[in-house]
């Protein structure tokens, strides 16, 4: 990177292309050979695939942050009420009334159903990298369990639209701020990702 800031022509940056897209590659197919292994030996060592697992789970927040008066917040409740306060005072109001029509009630007799294929498309495309939900349960083994899943959650989600209940917790998000640059401290430098 720094070759291509020193020398900014498009030959450098081919080369930079190059070595960057290859070593994505190299640590992909690392991380890819990695967990395979600890898979086929997960019969004969299940805790070290569970620790695994376990850590790709972690939902990752901010340690501390500066409140304006400048003291510092540790604890996670603090640290979300700053955030909290900081994003409702750059809030800009929609210029136009949002409103949602009211609900119908069900069952509803609806002609089609959320076929296999189609839930197990959209779990074979998960961006593994991405962090957990609400339900904690990470992309990257949602994802490596697409085959066994796809079956049970298109009964699932055909019987919920049919019905028309969704179970509480599917109504809840998780909003992230991930730090760009600065201090980290800074609430200002948290932008919002909605999960």
């Amino acid at each position: 990177m720094g070759q291509i800031q020193k020398n900014p022509s498009p030959a450098s940056y081919t080369i930079f292309s190059a070595v960057r897209s290859a070593t994505t590659s190299t640590i992909f197919k690392a991380k890819h050979d990695f967990e395979k292994s600890l898979l086929h030996s997960s019969a004969k060592n299940p805790k070290r695939l569970f620790s695994y697992v376990n850590k790709q789970q972690a939902v990752k927040s901010p340690i501390a942050i500066r409140k304006q008066n400048g003291s510092l917040l540790n604890d996670p409740q603090g640290v979300a009420q700053e955030l909290n306060s900081y994003f409702h005072s750059v809030f800009q109001q929609p210029t136009l009334p949002l409103r949602a029509p009211a609900p119908l009630p069900g069952p509803f007799n609806i002609p089609f159903a959320i076929t296999r294929d189609k839930v197990l498309l959209h779990l074979q495309t998960l961006n593994a990298s991405t962090s957990p939900g609400p339900d904690h349960h990470h992309p990257a083994l949602l994802k490596n369990c697409a085959d066994s899943l796809a079956t049970p959650l298109s009964i699932i989600f055909t019987l919920c639209i049919k019905e028309g209940n969704f179970p509480e917790s599917w109504r809840v998000a998780t909003v992230v701020p991930i730090h760009k640059s600065g201090p980290t401290t800074a609430a200002s430098l948290c932008p919002l990702q909605n999960f």
